[in-house]
C-alpha cells in the first residue's frame, strides 16, 4: 500500500493539520534555564511514532489509499507516514499519555508540559513532534521519565541534547553555547563553495563599489 499525501487536498482529504511543536525560542529558554541552574536536557525520539495503534485520524470517511488496479479503496482508521494529518494524530495520542503521566501542559506555549514531582521539585518536556527534550531540578525524575515512556512506547534514548534542528548544544564550564557550524559547513558543501576565499562581511567588496561609484 502507498499513502499520496501528496495528492491530498484541503477541504476534501484534510482538514485541520497543525500539531504542536517547540519552537526555537522554546529550545532557547530550555537551554537557558539549564545553563542558569546547572541542570542537564535530555533527547528522546518515539520510534515510528505515526504508526502506533491509536493514532486515529478524527474523520476516516476524508482518508482513502488506492491498491493496485482494482478500483477498490480502504478506509483508514489509523494515521500513516505520508498523510497530511498524521503528526496531528500523532499528537493527540500523545497528550492524554503525558496528561496521565500527571504531566500538564502550558496554556501559553501547548508544546510545553510541566509535572511537580515533589515539593519544588519538576520536570519539564518540550515536544516537537516525535522529539521530547527534557530538563529536571533532580537527577532521578529524568530516568524515572524515561522509564514511564519506555513503557508506552518503543523509545530511543538519545542522552543530552547535542544537537537540533542544525543547532550544535556545547555543554561548557561556564555555561551551554549554540553553535550552527555543522549546518553552515553542510550547506557550503552542498554548494561546492567550502574552500571559497573567506571575509569578514560578505557584502564588504559589494559596498566599496557601490560607494566608488557615487
Amino acid at each position: 500500500m502507498v499513502a499520496k499525501g501528496y495528492v491530498q487536498r484541503y477541504g476534501v482529504d484534510f482538514e485541520e493539520v497543525f500539531a504542536p511543536v517547540a519552537r526555537l525560542k522554546i529550545i532557547r529558554l530550555f537551554v537557558n534555564l539549564a545553563s542558569s541552574n546547572g541542570w542537564e536536557i535530555h533527547h528522546l525520539d518515539v520510534k515510528t511514532a505515526f504508526l502506533y495503534k491509536g493514532n486515529r485520524v478524527r474523520d476516516p470517511t476524508k482518508g482513502f489509499e488506492e491498491r493496485g488496479k482494482e478500483g477498490k479503496v480502504y478506509k483508514l482508521h489509523k494515521a500513516l507516514y505520508g498523510l497530511r494529518r498524521a503528526p496531528r494524530a500523532w499528537n493527540h495520542k500523545l497528550n492524554p499519555i503525558l496528561t496521565e503521566l500527571q504531566f500538564e501542559k502550558c496554556s501559553k506555549e501547548p508544546s510545553v508540559y510541566r509535572k511537580n514531582v515533589s515539593g519544588n521539585t519538576f520536570l519539564l518536556v518540550a515536544v516537537y513532534v516525535d522529539d521530547l527534550f527534557v530538563t529536571r531540578t533532580d537527577e532521578r525524575s529524568i530516568s524515572g521519565f524515561k522509564k514511564e515512556m519506555a513503557s508506552k512506547f518503543e523509545m530511543r534514548d538519545l542522552g543530552k541534547l547535542t544537537y537540533y534542528l542544525g543547532i550544535e548544544v556545547c555543554p561548557q564550564e561556564q555555561g551551554i553555547t549554540l553553535s550552527q557550524h555543522r549546518y553552515a559547513m553542510k550547506i557550503l558543501e552542498e554548494a561546492r563553495i567550502k574552500d571559497c576565499n573567506l571575509v569578514h562581511t560578505p557584502m564588504e567588496s559589494g559596498l566599496q563599489l557601490s560607494k566608488s561609484q557615487h
